[in-house]
């Protein structure tokens, strides 16, 4: 067996890569070298590698304040520091074989120690004249070392060399150095490698230091050191044992090496460091005087899955269970698995209790369970996912039989096909390798069996669906099925929840509620019962019990609004009386639209109008030039009618990927229609208001998933076109020529209307509206706002013929047409010219302004708006 350091590197070596970077967790970490040696440090394993395969002749080693030389003579690695630095005579063998061996692990000071930094000490010699030089130029010793180190591999070339840096995190403090001398030590480090007889090795926890100091780093060198595997902890395990518990002549049978093997596999999958690894073997032999039994280790041993769980423990219908279970069941129980399925996909919303379903297939099976995501597979390199996934397969297939249970595997397994982020290398590295591993499956017998969760099966690669077979779907729980969830978590705590009287108006409420938001309901009961000294058992009460549950479901109801505004970046308003329809001048066939739609929240309502054969209509568009409160009626409208009001902007989109962007747009929709479900008494729906909604549903900027999810969305019964949800879609543009005519058809969104620039009478009734808002204003009397706004007409026409002449008149005389010509099409131009809602708005706001400057208050100390102001404010040269 090659030890787990040398291993990773052997290929590279071969290939003619000469500088490699060591990581991760374990790199602190004991290695078996072999079974004479023993476990020893990273220095050691590479000391004796190298030298034993002769691929050196010295090795130097650098780690802080400490740098050492060491050559290899007759089978000894001896210390030769001051032969290459002093120039002296070679000292004796310092470092034998005999120091790594594993005589006692527990007292392991000798054995497993790096003897480089303990062995080499710092001298001082006044009378010597290289250390006066070191002096005189504020070097170390170790850094002068260093330099001669180098300058004897130049001077030495046909001499092979290894420099090894250990913990090279000590280097930070050199950068931040005003030492030009510290400086030049890096980059004569970083220069290493360019030495064609010289290996160079560094050892760092934290790689992401080496790149920010632009350290040569690809896929190729950077070695992530992993944890031991079960065949190294076995070879560790046998040599303790044999060295210190086998009795003399005593035979080690077959069920021994049975039991080692189940031990060694079992602690290897923990992912336990060697080091752990050793201290609970020789804990536990110590305990049982060396007995070797894999049930004395059962505090490290995870073959059962800590969380109890059954399939009776599992709501799901009946006929989906049965389907589980039986593929399952078939893979299991075949001789040869590359004629079964060896896996599945589950799809369907989060929460639903996947990973909890298969947890108790695995426990009902007695299978092994491992579950893998995004983070533990994606490597911070290209090329280096691969063997995490090798790894992982590894793992799996040592502790067979196995479920694999992948979560969120449209993020590890895009497809291959498409562009954008889901399609980059570290995807293709992941889903070839584990294309492999799943075909090295199906040539063996190997008994892994891989779950993949996902809620975006599109997304998937289409040779990881081939391979897992048809998708099951696991929906959110049916009235039904809720009710059973209920019964199940209440029940463990001495409640009989199906008993109440309340119960089914309570589980319509809770429609759209996940397996996993049952769960923390019933946990914010018991919080919630806690608060009045009484436990769950304790409420007998109909109507106390009553008032528990629904002030939970207010309290769910609050917390589902905060979780979307901190995941979604918006903000949902709860209905209150700032803006009404009152406060909306015009726009009554708007108004007019939007209540159609709300009276079918009232189930009677909704009964009576299907009984007379009305089409129940959904989804409002309002289309037409800026300014003119698009967003302003969507809100006064859900005040009106006591509903939440869900602003989406571009800006919820814009800033995250595709991928994101198909799931935000579900959790969108699916958390109106949830927090629509769950209103109080007070609150009757929710106004989902998509503003900018050219920026979504663009013919020109709409990827081909998003829309799919929206068009999904607009026409999915379950969804707000559900002629029970309380859900109100509205979205607003600018510019509706840019809009997807798919998306915006009957039958998608049923009401499509133009909000026109306000007429002169709502224009002037605007005015005096808005100088009526503020309380210090005198009210403006209908004459006087007729005369403001006809100037203001008058002003803005004048302005925009001007303008349309000058940015037109050149065209004319290229086309030599009559410039009279031009300015009565000008005058048609600016003839229909009406001011916006935000125009008026804002010229209201300069008549106040004007008023109170020119110190025009009445006789009740309020601001005047007079003929004097207007004409003013009109004078100014921006209108």
């Amino acid at each position: 067996m090659e030890n787990r350091v040398f291993e990773s590197i052997d290929k590279e070596i071969a290939k003619g890569e000469n500088t490699f970077y060591f990581y991760g967790d374990y790199i602190h970490d004991w290695y078996l070298y072999d079974l004479y040696r023993g476990v020893c440090e990273i220095a050691d394993v590479l000391k004796y590698s190298f030298f034993e395969k002769g691929m050196i002749d010295y090795f130097f080693y650098c780690k802080n304040d400490v740098f050492s030389a060491y050559e290899y003579v007759n089978g000894e690695i001896r210390e030769c520091s001051d032969k290459i630095f002093e120039g002296k005579k070679a000292a004796t063998s310092i470092t034998k074989s005999k120091n790594l061996s594993l005589n006692n692990v527990n007292n392991n000071a000798a054995g497993t120690k790096n003897d480089n930094a303990q062995k080499v000490a710092k001298k001082e010699d006044e009378d010597d004249a290289g250390e006066k030089a070191v002096e005189n130029t504020a070097d170390s010793k170790e850094k002068v070392n260093f330099k001669k180190a180098i300058t004897f591999s130049e001077e030495h070339r046909d001499k092979m060399v290894l420099f090894f840096f250990e913990d090279y995190e000590w280097t930070a403090g050199m950068y931040r150095s005003s030492n030009d001398t510290e400086l030049e030590y890096i980059e004569k480090a970083k220069k290493l490698s360019s030495l064609k007889n010289a290996y160079v090795i560094y050892s760092i926890e934290e790689i992401q230091m080496l790149k920010n100091y632009n350290f040569s780093i690809d896929g190729k060198n950077t070695i992530m050191l992993g944890s031991p595997s079960a065949e190294e902890v076995f070879s560790v395990f046998l040599r303790i044992y044999i060295r210190n518990y086998k009795e003399a002549g005593k035979e080690l049978g077959d069920n021994f090496f049975k039991e080692l093997s189940m031990i060694s596999e079992a602690i290897a999958s923990g992912d336990k460091s060697l080091k752990e690894a050793v201290r609970i073997f020789e804990k536990v032999m110590v305990e049982k005087n060396g007995r070797i039994d894999h049930a004395d280790f059962s505090d490290s041993l995870d073959k059962i899955i800590e969380e109890k769980v059954y399939l009776d423990d599992v709501v799901l219908a009946p006929e989906m269970k049965e389907e589980v279970v039986a593929r399952v069941d078939k893979f299991l129980n075949a001789e040869d698995v590359s004629e079964v399925t060896k896996g599945f996909i589950l799809t369907g919303p989060s929460g639903t209790g996947k990973t909890y379903l298969v947890k108790a297939l695995a426990n009902e099976k007695n299978c092994y369970f491992m579950s893998a995501s995004l983070a533990d597979l994606k490597a911070e390199y290209v090329g280096q996912s691969a063997p995490k996934i090798k790894r992982i397969f590894q793992k799996a297939r040592a502790n067979a039989p196995t479920i694999l249970f992948i979560d969120e595997a449209d993020t590890v397994f895009p497809s291959r096909d498409q562009g954008g982020n889901d399609s980059d290398s570290f995807a293709k590295d992941m889903v070839n390798q584990f294309l492999v591993e799943m075909d090295g499956m199906l040539a063996g017998k190997s008994k892994v069996f891989v779950v993949a969760a996902t809620n975006r099966v599109g997304v998937l690669d289409n040779a990881i669906k081939s391979r897992l077979g048809k998708p099951i779907e696991i929906p959110l729980p049916n009235k039904n099925e809720r009710k059973q969830l209920f019964t199940k978590l209440l029940e463990k705590k001495g409640m009989p929840f199906a008993t109440f009287g309340f119960v089914d108006e309570f589980l319509d409420k809770t429609n759209h509620m996940s397996g996993r938001d049952i769960k923390d309901f019933v946990n914010n009961l018991e919080k919630e019962s806690q608060k009045n000294i009484k436990v769950l058992s304790e409420y007998k009460d109909e109507s106390e019990t009553k008032e528990l549950f629904y002030k939970c479901l207010k309290l769910f109801e609050e917390d589902l609004v905060r979780n979307l505004e901190d995941s979604l970046g918006i903000i949902i308003s709860r209905p209150d009386d700032k803006i009404k329809y009152k406060n909306i001048i015009g726009c009554d066939d708007i108004k007019r639209v939007i209540d159609q739609q709300v009276a079918i929240f009232d189930p009677l309502q909704r009964v009576k109008a299907e009984e007379y054969g009305i089409k129940i209509k959904r989804g409002i568009l309002l289309y037409g030039p800026p300014g003119n409160g698009k967003s302003q009626i969507a809100k006064a409208a859900a005040n009106e009618h006591k509903l939440y009001f869900m602003k989406i902007t571009s800006d919820t989109f814009t800033k995250i990927s595709l991928s994101d962007q198909n799931k935000t747009l579900i959790k969108i929709f699916n958390s109106a229609l949830q927090l629509s479900e769950m209103c109080g008494e007070n609150i009757k729906g929710v106004l989902l208001f998509f503003d900018e909604f050219d920026s979504l549903a663009s013919k020109e900027l709409l990827d081909s998933r998003v829309r799919g999810t929206m068009l999904t969305q607009l026409d999915d019964t379950d969804t707000f076109r559900n002629a029970k949800t309380k859900v109100l879609f509205m979205a607003a543009t600018n510019f509706y020529e840019k809009l997807d005519e798919a998306m915006i058809r009957a039958g998608r969104i049923d009401d499509k209307v133009e909000m026109k620039d306000p007429s002169e009478d709502d224009g002037i009734k605007m005015l005096k509206q808005f100088c009526a808002d503020n309380p210090k204003v005198e009210a403006v009397d209908d004459s006087v706002a007729k005369e403001a706004y006809d100037k203001y007409i008058q002003k803005r026409k004048k302005i925009k013929r001007t303008k349309y002449i000058i940015s037109q008149k050149i065209v004319w005389l290229m086309a030599g047409r009559d410039l009279e010509e031009l300015k009565e099409y000008a005058d048609e131009y600016v003839d229909l010219y009406r001011p916006s809602g935000a125009d008026l708005k804002n010229y209201s706001e300069r008549l106040i302004a004007a008023s109170f400057y020119k110190n025009n208050f009445s006789s009740k100390n309020k601001l005047k708006i007079t003929e004097e102001i207007i004409d003013e404010v009109l004078s100014e040269e921006v209108v």
